[in-house]
């Protein structure tokens, strides 16, 4: 929603503490090159999901921000659990919330709203309590849930800020009957 290279550059000029990113690569290493040095430019660090793990909970015990676009469809194995969106279960990765109950660590939604046809951003941030003393699979589940459903607010307030394109629905799981796009894969906790 918005523009995440935005709120990727912004945050290192507004002088917030470092922020590690978690990305994937892109798949041309020409832009892919381009890119890394734009998002590493005001100070990030960019980790890729194999390498997250360990550099997401360092980051955390040195006090620096970890983030990462909450929208991608990530399978179970790379952390993803279905969470409701828009009233269907989208795989929706859970490593924030995980981080954030493992860390101790606060938990927010941030998003970057485009205002004047994207000239200038508003940037809102909303907090998601963790209970750092739940079950964790319950409370990641929880705030991975409210991320989606605060995700859904700002698409139906201001629905040409996001990437309509983007196969959100990639993986449906097997019990689920409903009306899933045809570019759908079926997919159980096994996979």
């Amino acid at each position: 929603f918005g523009s995440w290279e935005m709120m990727n550059v912004a945050a290192g000029a507004m002088g917030l503490p470092r922020v590690t990113v978690i990305a994937r690569p892109i798949n041309n290493e020409y832009v892919g090159r381009h890119m890394l040095r734009q998002r590493e430019a005001t100070g990030n660090r960019i980790v890729y999901r194999d390498e997250a793990a360990m550099a997401c909970i360092g980051a955390l015990r040195k006090g620096e921000m970890v983030c990462s676009v909450t929208d991608m469809a990530v399978l179970p194995a790379e952390g993803g659990i279905f969470a409701d969106f828009f009233g269907m279960p989208a795989m929706t990765s859970g490593a924030l919330p995980f981080f954030a109950h493992r860390g101790r660590a606060p938990l927010f939604f941030i998003v970057a709203t485009p205002l004047d046809k994207g000239l200038r951003y508003r940037v809102d941030a909303t907090h998601i309590p963790i209970d750092h003393e739940a079950d964790r699979d319950a409370e990641v589940l929880r705030a991975t849930t409210r991320m989606n459903a605060i995700l859904q607010e700002h698409i139906d307030r201001q629905p040409e800020a996001w990437i309509w394109g983007y196969k959100r629905w990639k993986w449906r799981p097997g019990e689920f009957r409903g009306p899933y796009p045809s570019y759908s894969y079926w997919v159980t906790k096994a996979n």
